[in-house]
């Protein structure tokens, strides 16, 4: 029997956000589904922002503490695994924030009608110092996962984690959030994503902040290189799903290949000498994306105006 009233929880972790996390609480409260959870782990701020979030008394809103900081991606595991209880999750950081009040309430209606339905996926406001932009969205009102990543990297087929509803039961058994990674939610998105399909939501839901203390915006090489490795694993989990070993080969060195380049540009910003061991460590590991990032269209291009340290004085967030 489908239970026609599920019960969606929404997750915000969050680490000295106390400027954001009123917003985000705020947005989250504000959505118009019922049955609704929402739980903020608080990954031991040293800020306001325990004293920020004492200020709201509402039966829907539960805060947990963690007694010492586990780190972004630990936390976001605690809060699914130990404290959700929803059938449906989706995860709003504590420093962005929903615009649209009825997200939840279009994503659970999506999953009544599509029980193959894995991921609602909506649109976002990113919002930068340099200025704002939506996401893009396919045509598409659903995908096949196995399609979507078909057709990756093109930016319409992003999954942004804030307006990513998913379903909790088959997120637990893929082991969601293990991968340490920058984009550690695309590494359990995109695999979950394989399991059925992927609907799509043409309306702007939430704001994503995009500022300097974003994980997104490190610099550190270590790291680019970390994240440039949570793609072997998603097209392994679309080969057991029934994709064919070559095309998942070729796919993951495509994509890999398109991040490294935005990488190349992100770790030049701090340092351009950096770029070179960028794609000395990808060549040993990656041959074949490493090719295709140089031989892509404006690829050498970019990848020497990182050398030359084009994108140092003007940033790119």
């Amino acid at each position: 029997m489908i239970d026609e009233n599920p019960k969606v929880t929404i997750l915000i972790p969050t680490f000295n956000q106390a400027a954001f996390i009123a917003d985000a609480v705020r947005s989250a409260l504000a959505q118009t589904y019922l049955n609704l959870e929402v739980v903020v782990g608080d990954d031991a701020s040293k800020d306001e922002t325990l004293a920020v979030l004492d200020r709201f008394q509402d039966p829907r809103l539960r805060i947990v503490r963690n007694e010492h900081n586990v780190g972004r991606v630990a936390n976001y595991r605690r809060l699914l695994r130990d404290h959700a209880t929803g059938d449906y999750i989706v995860n709003l950081d504590g420093d962005d924030h929903y615009t649209d009040s009825q997200f939840i309430a279009k994503a659970v209606a999506i999953f009544a009608d599509d029980p193959e339905t894995m991921i609602v996926s909506g649109r976002v406001l990113t919002r930068t110092r340099r200025g704002e932009y939506l996401s893009p969205m396919p045509s598409f009102r659903s995908l096949s996962g196995l399609e979507l990543l078909r057709r990756m990297p093109a930016a319409e087929y992003h999954l942004m984690h804030l307006a990513c509803v998913y379903r909790r039961r088959p997120a637990l058994e893929l082991d969601f959030y293990r991968s340490p990674a920058i984009s550690s939610d695309w590494e359990s998105l995109y695999r979950l994503a394989v399991k059925g399909r992927v609907a799509f939501l043409p309306d702007v839901v939430g704001v994503w902040q995009i500022h300097s203390v974003n994980e997104s915006q490190s610099a550190d090489l270590t790291k680019h290189l970390e994240n440039l490795r949570i793609w072997p694993p998603v097209y392994a989990e679309a080969v057991r799903a029934g994709m064919s070993q070559l095309l998942a080969s070729l796919l993951s060195a495509r994509c890999i290949a398109h991040f490294a380049l935005a990488s190349c540009v992100r770790v030049s910003t701090q340092d351009p000498s950096t770029v070179r061991r960028l794609i000395t460590s990808l060549w040993e590991s990656e041959k074949l994306a490493t090719l295709l990032m140089i031989l892509r269209p404006m690829g050498l291009v970019r990848l020497v105006l990182c050398s030359l340290g084009f994108y140092r004085s003007r940033g790119i967030a």
